[in-house]
């Protein structure tokens, strides 16, 4: 039998970059011919950051669909076309040109007007942007991630660009007899965010996120329209905020949802939404699966799923829990493979060690690369953190089990975070094979086995 995952793999290895570079140049540009340049008929919002793009790309499309828009769009988390949704098992941020442009015309044949993509630093490196008709881009924020697979920083940095740069050389598109601009939206609160405010656009909103009086904020360039979000109470449950004057209520915790707020808010500006509109839909805005999604079944402690990989977003995770938890946590957590961001797997064990009671490091999706390798060096990193302070620490490979250990743990009153997997649909392992997983399933599944509920 052929495996066409070594084929590939040995194929990357030997072709040039200058022919691989032309190869996903063609592939794009054949996939959005074939599919009939589906973007060219909506108007279309690419998302991209680090961190928080799937829950911005989902309140943008709640925005706009509580406003009387037809919506489709695609992210890590969740796939849209309509009124039909669906988690997306590809294990692919962004998909591939074909997979991604047949969404696209099924968008269209759906009578979507608007669609939003997540746009990944791997899927611009890939050039999967391309044959894409852009029209808002969408920057969240930028930490370290994936600097081995792009070779450093300002690599990374540039394969974010990328997005940004397809606006200028965008031609007229008129929907409806209406002229589209072009919009870049960026976070005004990140040095790489500003700068890509500089970039050429016919539109540019800078959004910050203030607490209470603390107006203080780096200044935008000119021409540029801020939109800023007060903090005003901040809950186990949700954030109150203002906007211009219009109080809004976030049924999602923490800063890095107010941040995704903000991003959504100021991609819809251009839509002339009023902003009492706006915090309706916000109001009741659903969150993402597996993004800070609350596991309750009759358990007496609280159980979380969230996604946070990297030491930013897990860094950011703790801020809102050690404000709101006073009780002990139980983190499980593991670090991915093949290859992916090495350098950071004793970071994470580290930050989980430094603020939970108990860590448990599993497996996560270590790819051609040995499981417990992967552990030992997030261990390593969460024994430097508790060399001086009474903690525990277990390493358990398999995952399920891992799940199960922490939920024997749990007392009343206590935190269980599960972390790195969110609402995927596998775990990747060696030889390409994938292994049907659902954290939450996992977890709920574990606390009826405990609790005996049916």
């Amino acid at each position: 039998m052929i495996d066409v995952y070594t084929i590939k793999t040995a194929i990357r290895a030997v072709l040039p970059v200058i022919m691989l570079t032309g190869y996903h140049r063609l592939l794009a540009a054949v996939a959005s011919w074939w599919y009939g340049n589906a973007s060219r008929s909506m108007m279309v919002i690419g998302v991209t950051g680090t961190n928080g793009k799937s829950t911005t790309v989902s309140l943008i499309g709640q925005i706009l669909m509580h406003s009387g828009y037809r919506i489709g769009w695609t992210s890590t988390a969740t796939i849209r076309i309509g009124d039909t949704q669906w988690l997306n098992d590809t294990k692919m941020t962004m998909l591939g040109p074909f997979a991604l442009q047949r969404l696209l015309r099924r968008m269209k044949q759906a009578k979507c007007t608007v669609a939003i993509v997540e746009v990944s630093s791997e899927g611009l490196a890939l050039f999967r942007h391309q044959g894409i008709v852009f029209d808002t881009a969408v920057f969240t924020n930028l930490t370290p991630e994936h600097l081995e697979r792009h070779g450093g920083m300002s690599n990374y940095i540039a394969a974010k660009r990328m997005l940004f740069e397809t606006l200028a050389a965008r031609e007229p598109k008129t929907i409806q007899s209406v002229d589209v601009p072009t919009v870049i939206v960026s976070n005004a609160d990140d040095d790489v965010g500003r700068e890509f405010l500089r970039l050429p656009a016919n539109r540019w909103i800078g959004y910050s996120v203030v607490a209470g009086s603390d107006a203080g904020h780096a200044p935008v360039p000119v021409g540029v329209e801020r939109l800023v979000g007060v903090i005003q109470q901040q809950r186990l449950e949700g954030t109150s905020i203002s906007v211009d004057g219009c109080p809004m209520t976030l049924a999602l915790p923490s800063v890095v949802n107010v941040y995704n707020a903000m991003a959504a808010i100021a991609a819809t500006r251009s839509f002339n939404i009023p902003l009492a509109t706006v915090a309706e839909a916000l109001s009741r805005a659903q969150g993402v699966p597996g993004r800070m999604e609350w596991i309750v079944e009759g358990q007496p402690f609280l159980a979380m799923v969230e996604y946070s990989p990297e030491p930013a977003s897990l860094n950011a995770l703790y801020q809102y829990v050690t404000r709101h938890h006073s009780g002990r946590i139980i983190h499980v957590l593991g670090s991915a493979g093949g290859g992916r961001d090495k350098a950071r797997r004793p970071i994470m064990g580290q930050i989980a060690a430094s603020n939970a009671d108990i860590v448990i490091v599993t497996n996560e999706d270590p790819y051609d690369e040995d499981p417990h390798s992967i552990i030992d060096q997030v261990a390593q990193g969460a024994r430097s953190a508790i060399a001086t302070r009474m903690k525990q620490l277990e390493t358990i490979v398999d995952r399920g089990q891992a799940i199960t250990r922490a939920v024997a743990l749990a007392a009343p009153g206590d935190l269980l975070l599960l972390t790195g997997k969110a609402c995927e649909q596998t775990i990747c392992v060696a030889g390409g094979k994938k292994i049907p997983w659902d954290d939450r399933l996992q977890l709920r599944e574990a606390i009826k086995q405990k609790y005996g509920n049916s």
